[in-house]
């Protein structure tokens, strides 16, 4: 890989040429260089990916990035934060108000869960700090 589009190293670029092949440039057409982190946490997907999808790919639900659009469901549940901010990408562009992004992402911790093995599921792990149980 010589073309380096954002200076983006090798992780984050694999799995975008891998999902994308030669039109991976027209995702990183949704990349917003002026923003203080365009990748996700702890995941090789870039918030580009998530614009992409809406804007080019009529993504609707949160659930159609994490699991069929981009790979942040592939490997298990990504972490809240990574959610929230792939939520709140989708809700700027979608236009969606407080209680639409809150189902959201109860839709989508419902999928996890209901499809994760015992052990890995975060109601098997107790309350998270700061929520209700």
């Amino acid at each position: 890989m010589r073309q380096r589009p954002f200076g983006l190293d090798d992780s984050t670029l694999r799995p975008l040429i891998r999902n994308h092949g030669a039109a991976y440039l027209d995702v990183l057409r949704h990349f917003d260089a002026s923003a203080a982190s365009e990748s996700l946490p702890s995941d090789a997907v870039l918030l580009a990916q998530v614009r992409h999808a809406v804007r080019q790919e009529m993504a609707q639900k949160l659930g159609d990035v994490v699991f069929r659009r981009t790979d942040l469901g592939s490997a298990g549940r990504p972490g809240d934060d990574t959610l929230r901010r792939c939520a709140a990408t989708m809700g700027a562009e979608l236009r969606w108000g407080p209680g639409t992004l809150q189902r959201e992402l109860s839709d989508v911790a419902a999928t996890f869960e209901a499809h994760l093995p015992p052990g890995l599921r975060t109601s098997d792990a107790g309350p998270r700090p700061g929520t209700p149980r």
